[in-house]
């Protein structure tokens, strides 16, 4: 937990933290998944109701973004 950067809520309540399940008690067998591509996609933030009032040129130049990370199913047989 001291680990997280500031701007991170420890419970996930803005979208932080996303889970995926791949092996457990209940499960027949793993399901087998490699880390596919990683990219980063950004957005411009909300803006405030201060921010409305402002010109273009005045308005600060704010982006948001999130880290996105495909999780590729293994094959079990080759493809054809």
């Amino acid at each position: 937990m001291a680990d997280l950067p500031d701007n991170v809520d420890p419970c996930g309540e803005n979208g932080e933290f996303h889970t995926f399940v791949y092996d457990g008690p209940n499960f027949r067998e793993e399901i087998s998944i490699q880390i596919g591509e990683k990219v980063f996609r950004a957005y411009p933030a909300p803006q405030t109701s201060e921010d409305t009032c402002l010109t273009k040129e005045e308005k600060p130049s704010k982006e948001m973004g999130f880290w996105f990370c495909d999780l590729v199913l293994k094959s079990k047989r080759p493809a054809l």
